[in-house]
């Protein structure tokens, strides 16, 4: 069941939330240690799955 069918939460509401909580980094696989920037688009690709998650009730 989806989080929309049980509390009525939609989509802007879970765009809102995954802001709160996706990096705008990530690791340097070619550096150890060291984090690369994420691009808008590459935040926002994230951004968007991480609602989509929320949307599905999983984690």
């Amino acid at each position: 069941m989806s989080t929309f069918a049980v509390f009525g939460m939609p989509r802007d509401v879970a765009m809102t939330e995954a802001k709160k909580t996706v990096k705008t980094t990530r690791p340097d696989p070619k550096n150890l240690g060291q984090k690369i920037e994420l691009t808008v688009d590459e935040w926002l690709h994230k951004v968007s799955q991480k609602a989509d998650q929320i949307m599905g009730g999983s984690r």
